[in-house]
């Protein structure tokens, strides 16, 4: 039987918004981390800071000492304790992992519920993003000018180093972390080792540190650095700026917009990949979607997808998701959100099935009954109901290869596939877009991405002339190519029976059916079920040459007479 820790035998009252609140009491090193805890109603308005911190390895754990009884906390925590331990007075502090009884699912619900309220109610949010390295000391040192990079070489090769290696501590890939610091209502305090910064200096000296590197510094001390790495390492600090700006200006965000901004993030249990964005939420709709550890990863997905539909956002998340899509056990039109796949994604690969802002334009028919454009999940929680087109059939497909090299070396028989399509078209159905931007989805390598530009049907004649081409040829880093690169590898290359040329996910075959679903921002495949009549499977979403914008969308609709079939997808 386990025994609980006597801080944690009385449970926290929900109705009354209780919380415990931890007094760390001062000391200095050796002597060992000593806590109380306290229980607290937040309608009281008590006062306390609140810790943000990556959790660590589980598995590697410290003792520490509360309420005079032993509990043991990640090694993490432990270092964030003593590094933010006061010499000569208590520390009045909220920590998830003692202020919550972590072994009590029932008491973790309730917390997580409120935990909005916890962190805008916080006097001060530290951010712990780990302890001190050789270069983070120096790095700090500077993040009160703002007027450009020192100019001793010593120096800035110290602050290329600390960029560099932002991107290896967990603190910015972890997820939780992303909801409390943007519901602090002060602006955060960073904590790197004994180091401290505002949130705000920690941004803006940051973004000039990475900017002036990058064009400062010799090609030679930066060369053993990948190009995309560097990117990454300012990525997550660039988005979570921007999330924090987009809260505190209209108090929340929907939730495909934050699933969208989240796929790199790691949750301890899977169950966070949710749960953890639900205090992000625009307030009015947090309560429709409930917290419950107890629910399994399939059930608390599908619960997030369901309440995506019944907000209308749903199809706009399949549309950028669609890498979580076809996991074993899961509906087909729930994605994974902690699948390897979308994880290691980039968001030229997530929007690789959307068109430019520029040309897009939503088609939702004549008279349609808005409930049937949202979409409903049925009271099986498995079904999604959905009303859709069925515009043609899948005829002809070509797997890409892994890489451009091998991208490039299958044009002539993409061009073969187009040339039949051609051939059988009708009147009312024939491509209308040229290939070279199909297989670009008409966008320049850009992000956001812009049209394609006619100059890119020279650089796509030279790539088609010039296959098979060699790893390291010239042609394949244009800007074209850049963009096949993003787009092709591992797709799905396909015609229609009426002559429509396509890209879609790896997984699609002859006898799909291309849909459109009303006022969806890209078509999607589906199949029919051979195991349940009258149901069909999400396949993905498809890039479809000539009726992303639109117009000839709305004409084969009308040359057809096509009417809006119900969908059952399972």
């Amino acid at each position: 039987m386990t025994t609980i820790h006597k801080a944690y035998r009385a449970r926290l009252n929900a109705e009354r918004r209780e919380i415990r609140i931890l007094t760390l009491h001062p000391g200095t090193p050796p002597s060992p981390i000593r806590c109380s805890l306290s229980v607290h109603s937040l309608s009281d308005l008590p006062t306390y800071d609140a810790l943000s911190y990556a959790w660590g390895d589980a598995n590697i754990r410290r003792g520490i000492v509360v309420d005079g009884e032993q509990l043991r906390v990640t090694r993490n925590l432990e270092v964030a304790l003593w590094h933010l331990r006061d010499p000569n007075e208590n520390r009045i502090m909220w920590i998830d992992a003692l202020c919550i009884n972590q072994s009590d699912v029932i008491e973790r619900n309730e917390q997580v519920r409120i935990m909005r309220d916890v962190f805008s109610s916080a006097r001060t949010v530290f951010l712990w993003i780990g302890e001190a390295d050789d270069w983070s000391d120096v790095a700090f040192d500077h993040m009160s000018w703002h007027t450009g990079m020192p100019k001793e070489m010593g120096t800035r090769r110290h602050l290329l180093l600390f960029i560099y290696s932002l991107h290896f501590r967990p603190y910015f890939t972890r997820i939780w972390t992303l909801q409390e610091m943007c519901l602090a209502k002060r602006d955060p305090i960073v904590v790197c080792g004994y180091k401290a910064a505002l949130w705000s200096s920690f941004v803006e000296a940051f973004e000039i540190m990475y900017n002036a590197t990058f064009q400062e510094i010799p090609r030679s001390m930066v060369e053993h650095m990948d190009a995309e790495l560097r990117g990454q390492s300012f990525l997550p600090i660039q988005r979570t700026k921007e999330l924090r700006a987009m809260v505190q200006k209209y108090h929340g965000c929907t939730l495909d917009y934050l699933l969208y901004n989240t796929v790199a993030h790691d949750a301890t249990v899977p169950q966070d990949k949710v749960y953890a964005l639900v205090g992000l939420l625009v307030t009015d709709l947090m309560a429709n979607l409930a917290v419950d550890y107890r629910k399994s990863k399939v059930r608390v997905y599908t619960d997030a997808m369901a309440y995506m539909f019944t907000e209308d956002c749903g199809a706009e998340s399949l549309s950028t998701l669609w890498q979580g899509l076809g996991a074993c056990g899961f509906p087909s039109w729930v994605p994974d959100f902690s699948c390897r796949e979308l994880e290691s994604a980039d968001t030229g690969k997530m929007h690789s099935f959307l068109v430019p802002d520029a040309v897009l334009v939503h088609y939702s028919g004549p008279d349609v009954d808005p409930s049937l454009v949202k979409g409903q999940v049925l009271a099986d929680n498995e079904t999604l109901e959905a009303a859709a087109w069925l515009i043609d059939t899948v005829e002809d497909v070509l797997l890409f290869g892994d890489d451009l090299t091998a991208c490039v070396s299958q044009l002539p028989e993409v061009e073969a596939h187009a040339a039949r399509a051609t051939n059988r078209a009708c009147n009312n159905a024939a491509p209308r877009e040229p290939l070279w931007r199909t297989l670009a989805s008409n966008s320049k390598y850009d992000d956001p991405p812009a049209i394609a530009p006619i100059a890119h049907e020279h650089d796509y004649q030279k790539l088609l002339s010039s296959a098979p081409l060699v790893d390291g040829s010239d042609l394949l880093y244009g800007d074209y190519a850049q963009r096949l690169k993003r787009q092709l590898p591992g797709r799905t290359f396909f015609t229609t029976a009426n002559g429509l040329l396509g890209l879609g996910t790896p997984n699609v075959r002859a006898g799909d059916h291309v849909t459109h679903w009303p006022d969806a921002r890209t078509p999607f495949l589906i199949r029919t079920c051979e195991d349940h009549q009258g149901y069909c499977r999400l396949i993905g979403p498809a890039y479809v040459g000539g009726i992303m914008a639109g117009t000839m969308l709305k004409d084969i609709i009308a040359a057809k007479g096509l009417e809006l079939t119900t969908l059952l997808i399972r």
